[in-house]
């Protein structure tokens, strides 16, 4: 049980880092391409 609350600790950061780096994506992004209608 402990392995699996372990991998399920390392799962969670995993996509808590990808989630901060997509809305980093998305805040930073706009910024650096023209915005064009």
């Amino acid at each position: 049980m402990k392995g699996d609350i372990r991998k399920l600790k390392w799962i969670a950061m995993g996509l808590a880092g990808v989630a901060i780096l997509g809305l980093l994506a998305i805040v930073v992004m706009p910024r650096e391409a023209p915005q064009s209608p």
